[in-house]
């Protein structure tokens, strides 16, 4: 019989990742996601979860949207620069189309350049994202513009849009008499469309311990499962991106970052871990004979350890790091752990098997983790409401 974890095989085999690395990555976040319920019946609620997540990435988007908007700027339109972010996703598609010729900078206008100028030259206007969750934050902004846009013709072109978007955006154009078009590819449904009564009891048991009200079920209960270049919007149930989750005793581990994509999230853990290398020696010396020394714990693999449970480092990278010098070192220590059971082996990935060891270093991670502020984000990608 497959286990759970085998489970997850062609669920991976599903998805178009970026890279070998991105997919490793996701692999040991998934493993990880996992093990936040020991219960195996859980467990299989959890991977029903990740199969029913709709998995966009950047390739597909711009396709779409160079599709679509071909045509459109063969008017003459105004390109609206709602987000104020530079690198939000709205603004890097901006820059893309910019980049590919289809748009001169004088036809992208931000909300002060529309509402302190005379539009009477232009037809239209284009509104551009990757995905709507919402519909908040491209709703706020029309309103702020609608006296001045109100005799044009409004685009809005997304990849991606939740019914509770399209249906808020639909309602808003006939209070307002608009000339508006939304253009997409994919309309999603919430996760209740999605999963078996099962999976969604599950998922509102899980959802309902996260500490950030607003969120138990994503922004205004959009209760989304979607995923854009492997990076989570505030729209979906909060147990795939939200970490204020107390399940168990323990603090839930999200399989997708909600600021950053899988490959800049995976950096940053290693950068605030590699950071806090001082720190790491103070908690080991500090817990040594309450707890670790009854583990048999060296300070090597205690540090290895913290690194393993807050992110993926392959082997080839421990040794490039001069963490190993050879593969064959790198095995020996692997199977010193294994024979002391502190750790298993998932489809080749590790976890922590001892629960009290797992807990331990979870809370040596917050420590590291709250202490530090400063990692700047490094992802092309940001996802809003």
């Amino acid at each position: 019989m497959s286990t759970v974890y085998e489970a997850l095989e062609p669920i991976v085999s599903s998805i178009d990742f970026n890279s070998e690395i991105e997919k490793d990555i996701f692999q040991n976040r998934a493993i990880k996601f996992l093990r936040n319920d020991l219960n195996c019946n859980n467990q299989k609620e959890l991977i029903k979860i990740i199969s029913k997540i709709n998995w966009f990435n950047t390739k597909q988007i711009n396709d779409f949207i160079i599709r679509n908007i071909k045509k459109i700027l063969n008017n003459n339109i105004i390109i609206f620069q709602f987000k104020d972010k530079v690198t939000s996703s709205s603004n890097t598609m901006i820059s893309f189309i910019s980049n590919e010729g289809m748009c001169e900078d004088n036809q992208v206008l931000s909300k002060e350049d529309i509402l302190n100028n005379d539009l009477s030259m232009f037809d239209g206007l284009l509104m551009l994202d990757d995905y709507l969750g919402s519909g908040d934050t491209i709703i706020d902004n029309l309103i702020q513009i609608v006296e001045k846009v109100e005799t044009k013709k409004i685009y809005i072109v997304v990849y991606a849009a939740q019914n509770l978007a399209i249906e808020r955006l639909e309602i808003f154009r006939k209070e307002n008499d608009l000339d508006l078009e939304i253009i997409y590819k994919e309309r999603l449904d919430t996760y209740i469309e999605y999963l078996e009564h099962k999976t969604q009891d599950y998922v509102n048991t899980i959802c309902s311990l996260c500490s950030e009200p607003d969120f138990k079920l994503g922004w205004k209960n959009t209760g989304a499962l979607v995923a854009i270049n492997m990076c989570s919007p505030n729209n979906n149930i909060s147990m795939i991106w939200n970490s204020h989750i107390n399940y168990n005793g323990n603090r839930w581990i999200p399989l997708l970052s909600r600021e950053l994509n899988l490959e800049a999230w995976n950096k940053k853990n290693k950068y605030i871990i590699k950071k806090n290398t001082m720190l790491l020696k103070e908690c080991y010396k500090k817990n040594y004979k309450t707890n670790f020394e009854r583990y048999n714990i060296s300070y090597p693999e205690f540090e290895f350890l913290v690194y393993s449970y807050g992110c993926y480092f392959p082997p080839q990278e421990l040794i490039k790091n001069d963490y190993f010098q050879t593969i064959d070192e790198f095995q020996n220590f692997i199977e010193n752990l294994l024979n002391n059971k502190l750790i298993e082996l998932k489809n080749n990935y590790i976890i922590i098997s001892n629960q009290n060891l797992y807990n331990l270093i979870g809370k040596v991670i917050k420590e590291v983790y709250n202490k530090n502020n400063s990692f700047k984000k490094e992802t092309s990608l940001t996802i809003d409401k």
